[in-house]
Order: structure tokens, then sequence, then C-alpha cells
């Protein structure tokens, strides 16, 4: 229908090269040195330099929302609540190679990684000027994952993050968090960049 109306070819995008087009957001400094984790609704991906590294697993913060927490006051799907969701995206992340990130520096893409970066330092609002270079601990990217998926949506509305995403934060922190423990960082990058940026470098570049 988007052809056909608008002239528009759509491309679907396989998890490697979502992995890939995100890590390439990061331009030169992206370089050897860097792994990037990036939480998105239906999938994470965790990307190094070589193809073999790029990797996307098929849970993310939207599709979580909709099994164990529920939306828009629409009971979950299924059942388990906050535990089941944690235990699905351990499982889920075993697509990644335990310790992936080694001695290199971690980067976290994506809109749940912004909002951490602004929680964890503690604006008054959302701001996402404020997000680039950030740097976060594994430990508190899980204290915040805790603390937010039991905190009831109104008064998440109270924090620094944005309206829009309050309902799926806490699903995307503990994806942030498990992910960061399954790859071994000790703490990590966070940048406001992300797959948009990388789609756009490739079309300027090849």
């Amino acid at each position: 229908r988007c052809a056909e109306e608008l002239g528009l070819g759509i491309d679907i995008l396989s998890g490697s090269e979502e992995a890939r087009l995100g890590r390439l957001a990061l331009g030169p400094s992206g370089a050897e040195a860097s792994v990037t984790l990036d939480v998105g609704g239906g999938s994470t991906e965790v990307a190094g330099a070589r193809p073999e590294e790029q990797i996307s697993a098929p849970v993310g913060a939207l599709v979580l929302t909709e099994r164990f927490l529920g939306m828009e006051l629409r009971e979950p799907l299924d059942t388990g609540g906050a535990p089941a969701l944690w235990e699905q995206v351990r499982t889920a992340f075993e697509c990644f190679e335990e310790g992936f990130a080694g001695e290199r520096t971690v980067v976290l893409l994506g809109g749940s990684a912004s909002n951490l970066a602004c929680l964890e330092k503690g604006l008054v609002h959302f701001d996402p000027l404020q997000i680039e270079g950030t740097r976060i601990e594994v430990a508190a990217a899980r204290a915040w994952a805790e603390r937010l998926i039991d905190m009831p949506l109104e008064d998440r509305g109270h924090l620094p993050i944005e309206s829009q995403r309050a309902e799926i934060l806490p699903a995307g922190l503990v994806c942030i968090a498990a992910g960061l423990e399954r790859i071994g960082a000790r703490e990590a990058r966070i940048s406001a960049l992300g797959l948009r940026h990388g789609v756009a470098l490739e079309l300027l570049y090849g």
C-alpha cells in the first residue's frame, strides 16, 4: 500500500543488518574497540566490528511489556509478571556470547538508553541534549530497572523520562541491565545516536 499510494519502496531489515546499522551510527568513533547494545521495541541488538558479531535477539521493550506487564489497561498476554519477564530476557540473550564485551567500550543506543541517561543524571525533565556520553554502571542499570518495574505508571510520570515511553521503559531497562550482564560489561556509555543515524550515514557514504 505504501508503494502504491506514495511511490515508496520498503526494505525489511534483518536482525544482523539492524545491528550493523546501529553500530555504524557511531561513525569514526565506533572504531574496533567498541561494542553497541541497542534495545528497540521488538528486538535487541549487540554489535561488534565483524559481521559475525552483529546479532539480534527477538525481545524488546514493547513486546515484553505486552506479554508480561500489560499495556493501555489491557491484561498481560502471559502470566508471571516481572520475574517471568527477567527470565524471558535472560533466555533470549543466550544468543549473545557470554563475556562478549571483553575489554571493549560498550555504547548503549536507543530510546530506553536515552531515558536511562536522564534518570541517572537526575535531570528535572527529559533532555536529549544532555544524554551524550553519560556513563552508567551495570549495577545502576539493574537498580533503575527494578525500581521502575515496581513503580505505578502514574508515578513514572514525575520522572525525567519521555511520557510516551513511560509504559514500556521498565522492560527496556531490564533488557539493558540483562544485556550488559550477559556480555560482561562493568559499565557503558550512553549515546543519543541510533539506527536512523546509521541509515543516514549508509545513504550518504555507501
